[in-house]
């Protein structure tokens, strides 16, 4: 099975779990904590994500890490099922179809605007809000790049919306060119 539908599989497992516990943001919370240290320390994701240890050790390693993080028992259960499973060290593409399938379910929609310096609010060309399409949410995440140059890049989902200078000046070049 591909990592990106083993993931997709965890996530909607996990989602349906935080359903019936009603406690998203707890376990969200807790597992995001889990990443992060995981993400902090390489010698704590080796021994818990890599092939050395055995089971138990990283039951156990996972139970202090548990404790010491308050985890609730649907988040102890669910790093249980992922150490049990060698999925550990799939968490962080999880944690990405879970926000996923959160959003679908909240009818949210993201946005990435990306332009070459920040923009006051007065100049977004849409700050979020309502879609009146199909009466999605949508949240806009704005990111500076100063290869961009100038005007604006927009990717929802996969579609990407470039409008920078960068892009006209590689359209004029091309044009020129041949």
């Amino acid at each position: 099975m591909s990592e990106s539908k083993a993931a997709r599989r965890y996530a909607q497992a996990l989602g349906e779990l935080c359903d019936a516990a009603k406690n998203h943001d707890i376990v969200l919370g807790q597992l995001h904590a889990l990443q992060r240290a995981l993400a902090a320390s390489d010698d704590l994701k080796k021994a818990l994500a890599g092939p050395i240890l055995p089971l138990e050790a990283k039951r156990d390693i996972a139970a202090k890490i548990g404790a010491r993080l308050l985890f609730a028992p649907v988040t102890k259960n669910f790093v249980s099922v992922l150490l049990d499973h060698d999925r550990l060290a799939d968490l962080d593409a999880i944690l990405r179809e879970v926000a996923v399938l959160m959003d679908r379910a909240a009818q949210r929609v993201r946005a990435t605007v990306t332009t070459a310096v920040p923009l006051d609010k007065a100049r977004w060309p849409h700050p979020g809000g309502a879609s009146a399409a199909d009466r999605q949410t949508v949240v806009v995440d704005a990111r500076i790049d100063p290869a961009v140059l100038g005007g604006v890049i927009t990717q929802i989902g996969s579609v990407v919306l470039d409008g920078s200078v960068r892009s006209d000046l590689a359209q004029i070049g091309e044009v020129l060119g041949g």
